[in-house]
């Protein structure tokens, strides 16, 4: 079902309204024509018994030698006399409304002719073609014996062309037409009702890289989209008012943090005792690089940057080029052209830097690779190291883990690296991803959306 069903709201709905509308259509025309057909088949009875029976009425006026004039001069084209009653098989005869409307008609209209005998036989298509000479097929064949009270007798013989069906080149014309009306008006009241979910959906995303996007149009669409997009815009506000206290926070205890550290470093600088001194300096530097850690990764998860456009490949060039200028070994090989996104490039920026910092520091070498497809840009940052345990990936992205057992003990850090990475990326709505290589070594795996 599901390779059937398709996936977007639109096309289930255009489909839905369509079917219900060409089969309401069809079921309405197939009961229609039943009523008709019907409805004509007892209106041609009426009609073919009062007719004969008015024939039968001015033939019994004169006598029966002058009948066989009365009765040809009566003759329709679709309706013949003959004085003489020739034989026919009664097994052939059909029993249905026709004949029995037929039969009822005729004795209302003999009724005060109870001397007349009737007989009436029905034969659907080509009954009598041989008798009348007639070409009968695709007619009803309605024969009727009137006995005289003289006793002589004269059959009617009447070829009826069966009504045409309402299912014909002409009406499914009309259906595909209206069908295709159908398309245009459903397609249009479709997309006024799914376009606001696509907004929504475009606005949740800006939203999600940057807090600061522009708000949703609260003027535009009916008024439950109007109240929603004013719903969804308060969110956007107490998350921005929500951000901006926890920033102002931050860069209070940031401030005072690193108030407290020089007064501490002033103190330290006035101790006499040297082995005392730089050993509590060791301490000041300790914790003066946990703080700064600790600020770095808040300052990822709450970063009032402005997001732009950028040209990624220039950015990763650049930073790249930094590095190699510090003497460090880094390679890129990119074979993609010129790829804009929106981001927070100073974020971006350092985010990506750790990860290269990582693979320097613990796989010797970063060895990048940048590649691109329809929607996304991959940027694979490799090493040549001793990787890391596919079971504890998962973990090296929590807030000061370490991978003590395949990182170096002495750099090891605080184990907020890939964490600071994992925000920034995540904020930017990308993934990040690690994987160890066949010939040993770690890849990290960025991938982020394009424009």
């Amino acid at each position: 079902m599901k390779g059937i069903i398709p996936n977007k709201i639109k096309t289930q709905a255009i489909l839905f309204l369509c079917g219900v509308f060409v089969i309401s259509q069809t079921v309405s025309l197939f009961i229609y024509e039943h009523n008709r057909n019907h409805t004509i088949l007892m209106t041609e009875a009426s009609d073919l018994a009062a007719r004969i029976s008015g024939i039968v009425s001015l033939a019994q006026e004169f006598p029966s030698s002058e009948r066989r004039n009365i009765l040809a001069s009566a003759e329709t084209q679709f309706l013949s006399m003959y004085p003489i009653v020739t034989p026919f098989e009664e097994s052939s005869c059909t029993n249905n409304e026709f004949s029995k409307e037929m039969i009822s008609e005729l004795e209302r209209a003999f009724l005060n002719m109870s001397k007349h005998q009737i007989r009436v036989c029905v034969r659907e298509l080509d009954g009598l073609a041989s008798v009348v000479k007639k070409d009968t097929q695709g007619a009803l064949d309605v024969m009727v014996i009137i006995k005289f009270p003289d006793q002589t007798s004269s059959m009617f013989h009447a070829v009826l062309p069966i009504k045409n069906s309402l299912f014909n080149q002409t009406v499914v014309f009309y259906l595909l037409a209206l069908v295709c009306v159908g398309l245009m008006l459903s397609w249009i009241f479709i997309i006024r009702l799914v376009s606001p979910i696509e907004r929504f959906a475009q606005a949740a995303e800006s939203m999600g890289r940057d807090i600061n996007s522009e708000p949703m149009n609260e003027e535009e669409g009916a008024v439950e989209v109007r109240v929603a997009a004013r719903s969804f815009n308060h969110m956007q506000e107490r998350l921005i008012r929500q951000m901006k206290s926890q920033t102002e926070m931050f860069a209070a205890v940031s401030h005072d943090l690193k108030t407290s550290l020089t007064r501490l470093n002033l103190r330290v600088e006035q101790i006499e005792n040297k082995e005392q001194q730089q050993g509590l300096f060791r301490v000041v530097s300790d914790m003066s690089q946990m703080i700064h850690s600790i600020l770095d990764y808040l300052r990822g998860e709450h970063s009032n940057e402005a997001s732009r456009r950028v040209e990624f490949r220039a950015l990763v060039e650049s930073l790249c080029d930094d590095l190699k200028d510090e003497g460090f070994a880094v390679t890129i090989d990119s074979d993609v052209d010129e790829q804009i996104i929106e981001c927070r490039p100073v974020a971006l920026r350092r985010g990506i830097q750790n990860v290269i910092d990582n693979a320097i520091k613990y796989g010797e070498c970063a060895q990048i690779t940048l590649n691109a497809n329809d929607s996304n840009i991959v940027l694979d940052v490799c090493d040549i190291g001793p990787g890391i345990p596919e079971q504890n990936q998962k973990d090296v992205f929590k807030p000061f883990y370490r991978q003590e057992k395949s990182r170096n003990k002495k750099t090891g850090g605080l184990g907020l690296g890939l964490s600071i990475t994992q925000n920034i990326i995540h904020s930017h709505g990308g993934q990040i991803e690690l994987s160890n290589l066949s010939d040993g070594g770690l890849r990290v795996r960025i991938i982020l959306l394009k424009l």
